[in-house]
């Protein structure tokens, strides 16, 4: 047979520690934002800079986590934290691809062909009625 300590709404429970609702719309709030700054970075630099911001998030968080709470930083962490580091290096530099260098060419001439199209509508004489 069950206590009746188990058996007892959840609810009641927290009305004993009422900060408990505090807490967790705070979280919620927090979760909130958080997904919709992701959400945001995706739309504005694409998946993979974004995942790069995250990955790059984690390795400071982890850092500052072995230099605050003074943890011993084994060779593996530091092996690991450098991966990282040059990951993001390496992303960061330019390409030297061919096709890469035609495709922003191409996007450029588009970029161009759209402005150059806008002064010309804009050059238009007005018509009144």
């Amino acid at each position: 047979m069950a206590s009746p300590q188990v058996t007892k709404p959840i609810f009641s429970l927290n009305f004993q520690h009422p900060y408990v609702y505090g807490v967790l719309i705070f979280e919620a709030m927090a979760t909130f934002v958080g997904q919709v700054s992701v959400l945001s970075l995706i739309a504005i630099f694409g998946p993979a800079t974004t995942a790069m911001i995250t990955t790059a998030r984690k390795a400071v968080t982890l850092l500052l986590s072995y230099l605050i709470f003074t943890k011993p930083l084994t060779g593996q962490h530091g092996t690991g934290l450098l991966l990282i580091a040059m990951g993001i290096t390496l992303k960061l530099l330019p390409e030297n691809d061919s096709s890469s260098r035609k495709a922003k060419i191409q996007q450029q001439q588009k970029q161009h062909n759209c402005v150059s199209a806008a002064i010309r509508i804009e050059q238009l004489p007005r018509v009144s009625h």
